[in-house]
C-alpha cells in the first residue's frame, strides 16, 4: 500500500513539474530583416535579430510583452523573474526577449565588418525590435514594452515611435536623458579601451585584454557599484573574438550617453 502511494505521489510530483515546465517553457529563434536602412544613412541587407518566447500567445494575440535588455545583458536578462506565479507571469502572458543589434544571435561586427558595421542608435534598436515583433512574429500590438536602464531608453523611444501599438510602457530606473555623471563613466570606459596600444583604433587582431579588463573589473564595479560578470553572455566589456569590441559594451554606453528624446518626450 505504501509503494502504490509512494509511486501515485511521484507521479503527481512529475506531472507538476512537466506542467510547470511547459508553461515557463523557453522557445528561441531569429528573425531575419531582408532589408534594413540605419538611421545613419546606411543600409545592410539580412539583418539578424535574436530572440526568445516564454508562455503562451491567448487566441487574439492581446497578451505579449516585449522584454528589451539593458546595457550589458541579452535576451535572457529576465529570466529569473519570468515564470508562472512571478513578477512575468507565464500563466497569463506571452513574452519576448530580445538582443539589440551588436550582440547575443543578433548581427554584429564580429561576423565580419569589423570597424565598417553601420553606426546604429537606440532608435535603430527600436525599429529592428518593431520588424522582428510585427513581422516576424505577426503581431499588431503589444501589451506593453518593458525593460531597464538602456531597455528604459528603448521603451521611451517605442512609446514616441509606436505609441499606438503598445498600451503600456514598463520603464526600470528610466531617465529622460542621460546625465553628466553618466557620461563622464562612458568617457572613461572609452578611453581606457581605446588608448590601449593592443586596441590599433579597433583593427586589432589579438583581443585587447588590458583595457577591456580595466574597465571590466575596476572601473565599472566602482562606478555602477556592481560587478560585472567575468564571462556573462551578455556582459560584452571583455569580447572573445577580434573585432567585436567597438559594438560591444563600449559602444552600448555610447548610445546611451548620446540618446537625449528629452525634446520629443511630448509625443508620448
Amino acid at each position: 500500500m505504501q509503494l502504490v502511494t509512494l509511486r501515485a505521489f511521484a507521479a503527481a510530483v512529475l506531472a507538476l513539474l512537466a506542467v510547470t515546465s511547459i508553461a515557463n517553457a523557453q522557445q528561441e529563434g531569429v528573425y531575419t530583416i531582408p532589408h534594413y536602412k540605419f538611421e545613419s544613412g546606411q543600409e545592410m541587407d539580412n539583418v539578424k535579430i535574436g530572440y526568445v518566447t516564454y508562455g503562451k500567445l491567448n487566441a487574439d494575440k492581446s497578451n505579449a510583452v516585449l522584454l528589451v535588455p539593458g546595457t550589458s545583458s541579452g535576451r535572457h536578462w529576465a529570466d529569473e523573474y519570468v515564470g508562472p506565479g512571478k513578477m512575468y507571469d507565464t500563466d497569463k502572458y506571452f513574452f519576448i526577449g530580445v538582443d539589440v543589434i551588436g550582440g547575443g544571435n543578433s548581427t554584429q561586427p564580429k561576423e565580419g565588418l569589423g570597424m565598417n558595421f553601420p553606426r546604429y542608435t537606440v532608435r535603430d534598436m527600436v525599429h529592428t525590435e518593431y520588424h522582428l515583433v510585427h513581422e516576424g512574429l505577426g503581431l499588431n500590438g503589444l501589451l506593453a514594452v518593458a525593460g531597464p536602464s538602456m531597455g528604459s531608453f528603448q521603451g521611451v523611444e517605442w512609446g514616441i515611435n509606436y505609441p499606438t501599438f503598445m498600451k503600456g510602457l514598463i520603464l526600470i530606473v528610466p531617465a529622460a536623458r542621460s546625465d553628466q555623471h553618466f557620461h563622464s563613466i562612458v568617457d572613461a570606459v572609452i578611453g581606457l579601451v581605446t588608448l590601449d596600444p593592443a586596441y590599433k583604433d579597433g583593427k586589432y587582431t589579438e583581443n585587447p585584454v588590458e583595457g577591456n579588463q580595466t574597465v571590466g573589473h575596476d572601473l565599472l564595479p566602482v562606478a555602477l557599484q556592481r560587478r560585472i560578470p567575468d564571462h556573462a553572455e551578455g556582459a560584452r566589456a571583455v569580447p572573445d573574438r577580434a573585432d567585436g569590441v567597438r559594438h560591444g559594451l563600449v559602444e552600448d554606453l555610447g548610445r546611451e550617453r548620446a540618446d537625449n528624446p528629452l525634446p520629443r518626450l511630448a509625443q508620448l
